[in-house]
């Protein structure tokens, strides 16, 4: 999440599960290592269900999150917040090299940029969005997040949520995924099946118990095996999804 504080202060956050916390020890020792200093905290919820990784200096917002997103931009909405983020930090750079604090029209203009950030931007045109290819490690760092591999009714399924305004990225993903390579274990060297993955996507605007969220799903088993395992198998999960992906 990038926030701005009704002040002006600037934080870059990512929220995980507990059991994730090491995923996070992992991003900060890689930032910390790039920038030769320590960058940001992690903190736990106080019922050890959540873990936190937080940015909140001025200075490493602006020579270290900022230029990683400008280079490695999203596709979905977070590309505008970011957008948003980054110009308003733009407008506090001035008074930040001054070391002076933000005068009313500043703080103004970044709260004008604030109120349409987050879950306040009610809508957007997709179309407005950059396009980025999907590549294996850019999948897996999406399914790492939000992603899941899970055993509804005793079927294995590879799963991903995310808010219905983001549903275009879903159709991204199934073309991908209905491009990978057929790499079984056993059986026959050639996909007599024709079991090419074919995920469901689910839209949350026929789906009112879905509140607000739209998924993706394979589940047909022919397809998991002969394309989706072979293609996770071959990639390296650095959370607990991995022991999730074991099973």
């Amino acid at each position: 999440m990038f926030f701005i504080s009704k002040d002006g202060y600037f934080k870059f956050k990512i929220k995980l599960h507990h059991d994730d916390r090491p995923t996070l020890v992992y991003i900060q020792k890689l930032l910390s290592r790039l920038a030769n200093r320590t960058i940001g905290v992690i903190v736990d919820s106080k019922n050890d269900h959540e873990s936190y990784y937080s940015i909140d200096k001025f200075q490493d917002i602006v020579e270290i999150i900022n230029p990683i997103f400008i280079k490695y931009h999203f596709t979905t909405s977070k590309y505008l917040d970011f957008i948003d983020f980054k110009e308003a930090a733009n407008i506090k750079i001035i008074s930040f090299l001054a070391k002076r604090k933000l005068n009313d029209q500043e703080l103004q203009e970044i709260l004008k940029l604030k109120s349409g950030m987050n879950t306040l931007r009610v809508c957007f045109n997709p179309k407005d969005l950059p396009k980025r290819p999907i590549t294996p490690c850019r999948l897996l760092g999406f399914i790492e997040g939000d992603g899941s591999f899970c055993l509804p009714n005793m079927e294995p399924t590879l799963a991903i949520k995310q808010h219905a305004k983001n549903i275009h990225f879903f159709y991204d993903i199934s073309e991908f995924l209905s491009n990978l390579p057929f790499r079984p274990n056993i059986g026959p060297a050639t996909d007599v099946a024709d079991s090419k993955p074919k995920p469901g996507i689910y839209d949350a605007n026929n789906y009112p118990q879905a509140s607000g969220m739209s998924s993706l799903s394979v589940f047909n088993i022919l397809q998991l095996y002969n394309y989706i395992l072979p293609f996770f198998k071959s990639l390296e999960l650095k959370s607990r999804k991995a022991e999730d992906f074991r099973y």
